[in-house]
């Protein structure tokens, strides 16, 4: 079955005007939230939180899922597996720790298979009786030491990306291995066996190739950040991308394999009511090249963004908190070192991590760091009096408001216990605060805010005229900006709740975005807009 929720009747009418053969092949961000790809903005166990995810299959068809789960420093796996969902199905599993400074851990009562078993491994330390797997440090230490930090506490914090690798053969013997019977799947360690056959040579292959057809799409799914002693419930929507891959990418669970690289090579993007249809160049692309071309620009494409807009509130009378949370789930591929050629950061990104100096200013410590403009305005459109609130305490030798992780938090009017955090709602460790103000001093406690990522500074205070943009497409087509995602998170206290009852509510708020796309003109040119359907 193919699947595609994207505004069908419209784009099929563009797609015959223009001779697009097949959307299905395009990478998009799906508004309708259904998706072969879905991207968790954040979780985290800090603070007494854990965060729950849910995933689910709309579709008759089973699915074969790649679940990554990453940490916010520079995007390392902590911990990988294949999840079989049968049709119809849903998957819940919960992050946790056990330790207020240990890794973080995931739990789930599901009876969905994965493989490596988790629900049934009795191998694994229980919680009550349920087995969890602790996440792990593998990928960023030893040979793989990234110079950031290497404790098991850099686990506590991130974001979740899954990935259809293919949809199974509804009358397959890996079918009936995972569909339900009484609640439960009739094989799960059957399907696990059998990968432990094809890594170690043994005979036997249940998940047989043939069982894997092409992905279809149609999973959406969700997060909440919850702290039971807060009594808060802060959930959101996980992003949906359509159109990711036509090709099966069922890999074995030891695989890293497939990742956003692995891509289709044109994405379709909206703006402001326009279709922008773009072919990234490409190279030899497979499960073990970690360079397939521009593909992963397709995927950034679709997350570009000049600007990112959301509100704050941080009222005295609430009890109000306000953080942000901006994760750039492509930024791996273009500042790891392990994921590009040398040293040198690939567009739109400007510093490579742990890079130790490029241009007019150094990099300082264990990050990639880039410069934005942070416009803040109250609710009757006052501003601070220089026009741009800066992030305190600022990093030695680097532009005053920088971005330097992966997944990272902004909060408002907060204190922080260290240059670091943690912040109040989320406990991030990776946080920079703003303290809104006008000239006077008066502090701006709510209001809406925006984040600039086209400008790059040149100086510790110097916002420059260079334009951060990636590289052209096919076409041309540069979009400006970085590939952003996340909410608002927002916490507030009734002070004059009846005695017993909690008093603590919370919310989140995804963030909205302006893009820009331009051809850039040359010897002099001006540059023009980019080619809409």
């Amino acid at each position: 079955m193919k699947k595609n929720t994207l505004t069908t009747a419209v784009v099929a009418s563009l797609a015959g005007i223009a001779g697009i053969a097949n959307i299905s092949n395009a990478v998009n961000l799906n508004p309708d939230g259904l998706g072969q790809v879905l991207i968790y903005p954040y979780y985290t166990v800090n603070n007494n939180n854990q965060t729950l995810i849910s995933i689910v299959n709309t579709t008759n068809l089973g699915k074969a899922v790649k679940v990554r789960i990453l940490e916010g420093h520079n995007s390392r796996e902590v911990l990988d597996f294949n999840l079989y969902l049968s049709a119809f199905d849903v998957w819940t599993a919960a992050i946790f720790d056990t330790d207020a400074t240990g890794p973080a851990s995931i739990i789930t009562g599901d009876n969905t298979c994965t493989s490596p078993l988790l629900r049934t491994n009795a191998g694994l330390p229980q919680l009550n009786g349920t087995p969890f797997k602790e996440f792990v440090n593998f990928a960023y230490t030893a040979s793989f030491n990234d110079s950031g930090p290497d404790a098991l506490e850099r686990t506590r914090e991130g974001y979740v990306e899954l990935i259809e690798m293919g949809s199974i053969v509804a009358a397959s013997d890996t079918a009936a291995l995972i569909t339900h019977k009484a609640g439960v799947p009739a094989g799960c360690a059957d399907v696990d066996a059998a990968w432990q056959d094809e890594v170690y040579g043994n005979a036997g292959d249940e998940v047989d190739a043939t069982d894997i057809d092409l992905p279809t799409g149609g999973l959406f799914g969700g997060g909440a950040i919850v702290n039971s002693g807060d009594g808060t419930f802060i959930n959101y929507n996980a992003d949906a991308i359509d159109g990711f891959s036509s090709t099966v990418q069922h890999t074995f669970p030891g695989s890293v394999f497939p990742t956003l690289a692995n891509a289709n090579n044109s994405s379709l993007v909206f703006d402001s009511g326009r279709l922008i249809s773009s072919t990234w160049g490409i190279s030899t692309a497979t499960l073990t090249n970690v360079d397939p071309g521009q593909r992963i620009d397709a995927v950034s494409a679709v997350y570009m963004s000049q600007s990112i807009l959301n509100e704050f509130a941080t009222e005295t009378s609430l009890a109000g908190s306000s953080e942000w949370v901006i994760t750039f789930p492509t930024k791996r591929f273009y500042v790891d070192r392990l994921l590009i050629s040398g040293n040198l950061p690939v567009d739109p990104f400007t510093r490579a991590f742990d890079t130790i100096s490029q241009g007019a200013v150094a990099e300082v410590g264990s990050r990639a760091c880039e410069s934005i403009v942070f416009d803040v305005k109250d609710r009757e459109e006052g501003r601070p009096g220089n026009g741009q609130t800066p992030f305190s305490p600022q990093p030695p030798g680097l532009p005053a408001n920088s971005l330097c992780f992966e997944s990272q938090v902004v909060s408002f009017n907060q204190t922080l216990a260290s240059a670091s955090g943690p912040s109040k709602i989320l406990g991030s460790s990776l946080t920079r605060n703003i303290n809104p103000a006008f000239t006077a001093g008066a502090r701006i406690n709510a209001g809406w805010a925006t984040l600039n990522m086209t400008q790059i500074a040149t100086g510790a205070s110097t916002i420059g005229t260079a334009i951060r943009q990636q590289r052209p497409s096919v076409q041309g087509h540069r979009f400006r900006g970085l590939p952003a995602t996340g909410f608002w998170a927002q916490q507030i206290e009734n002070r004059n709740a009846r005695p017993g009852v909690q008093g603590f509510y919370g919310g989140a708020y995804n963030h909205r975005r302006t893009r820009s796309c331009v051809i850039p003109g040359t010897a002099g040119a001006a540059d023009t807009a980019c080619t809409v359907l």
